[in-house]
């Protein structure tokens, strides 16, 4: 499979790698002409044994595809933002964030001439894809796939049978911890 090694920048300067499978057309109108995979957490753009066999099927469907790391890619890393040397990755890495790699994938895209995308995201990443569309609605993405995500519901682990699991072992930790100041 021919790929091109890519890099795109978020809105605040953290530069992310990727890799751009490419496809023979960019398509007119409402139909995606590439695709953007947001990996799990801490796994990386180029180890998803989910995504491997679902780029070439992306391809056969006349898209191209960007694979391409999160702020949480791999469990800790540093990198520059502007002249500052920060750390990044899965321990550092606030959900939130994604809004700004997604909108980096969609503008590198844009710049390559597809302007329709399809947002796919796995695990951590599915999560990911739904929250950053949620709270940003790029106009640019036509449709949207969570794949396997996690589920990350308060009101479900708080109605749990299991109250020995780690979520109230944390719940507990959390509240002793505010209640001591």
């Amino acid at each position: 499979m021919h790929v091109e090694l890519v890099r795109t920048v978020t809105p605040d300067g953290l530069r992310l790698d990727g890799a751009l499978t490419p496809t023979r057309s960019v398509s007119e109108g409402s139909q995606p002409s590439a695709a953007i995979l947001l990996h799990g957490v801490a796994s990386n753009f180029y180890t998803s044994s989910t995504f491997e066999p679902l780029i070439a099927k992306l391809q056969e469907l006349g898209l191209a595809v960007l694979s391409v790391n999160t702020r949480g890619h791999d469990t800790v890393y540093s990198a520059s933002v502007g002249n500052v040397r920060r750390r990044f990755g899965a321990a550092y890495e606030l959900v939130d964030d994604c809004r700004c790699y997604v909108a980096a994938g969609i503008e590198f895209l844009k710049g390559h001439g597809h302007h329709r995308v399809l947002l796919i995201g796995h695990s951590l990443g599915a999560v990911k894809a739904v929250y950053a569309q949620a709270h940003e609605k790029f106009s640019e993405v036509a449709a949207l796939i969570a794949v396997s995500g996690p589920r990350l519901s308060y009101s479900a682990f708080m109605n749990s049978a299991d109250s020995s699991s780690p979520f109230w072992e944390s719940i507990h930790t959390a509240q002793e911890m505010v209640n001591a100041g």
